[in-house]
């Protein structure tokens, strides 16, 4: 068996300037991994990336995204003002190890 990962992150965008998006103004990634530095227009580096890691840890352990909306808009609201649920049933062991990335 084998395990494909891909990375959605925004760190291997080459910036054209400090906005933190690509040449045309996009920004790189998929908008179920966005963090909220991005999504508010702050500032970002790398490390954004492990963000992007703990939901693909999140989903693979629970089932489901973190976080979910009707539309991006409230998806985007969700991942900047609450903190993901963890089910019941997921092993507080798992559920830190999530919350840790």
């Amino acid at each position: 068996m084998y395990l494909f990962a891909s990375s959605c992150g925004s760190s291997g965008c080459h910036h054209a300037d400090e906005t933190n998006t690509t040449a045309t103004g996009h920004v790189c990634s998929c908008y179920v991994v966005l963090c909220s530095q991005i999504i508010d227009g702050a500032s970002y580096n790398s490390s954004i990336d492990w963000f992007s890691f703990g939901v693909v840890l999140y989903e693979m352990i629970v089932g489901r995204l973190p976080f979910d909306g009707f539309d991006e808009q409230e998806m985007f609201q969700r991942i900047c003002l609450e903190e993901p649920k963890y089910p019941k049933i997921i092993q507080p062991d798992a559920a830190n190890c999530i919350r840790l990335v």
